[in-house]
């Protein structure tokens, strides 16, 4: 005779034990989301650029024509 095997519960009722709620998934997700934005913004703020200057330095970086414009500005920024 074939033993049944044991009853356990199933999948969805394991996982569930262990789960976090939505609640706590998007509490956790907007307190990331908000330090990330304010070390961005303290970042930004540091180096006294709005986002569209940030993007033309990070071109002008990559132009071996402009990085000592580049080098120069920031050593008057003191950067």
């Amino acid at each position: 005779m074939v033993m049944a095997h044991p009853q356990r519960p199933k999948t969805n009722q394991r996982i569930g034990q262990n789960r976090t709620t939505h609640v706590e998934n998007s509490a956790r997700m907007s307190a990331l989301n908000r330090a990330y934005t304010e070390r961005r913004n303290e970042t930004r703020a540091t180096l006294g650029l709005d986002y569209m200057s940030q993007r033309l330095v990070r071109a002008a970086i990559t132009t071996p024509a402009v990085t000592t414009i580049v080098e120069a500005c920031r050593d008057l920024a003191g950067l």
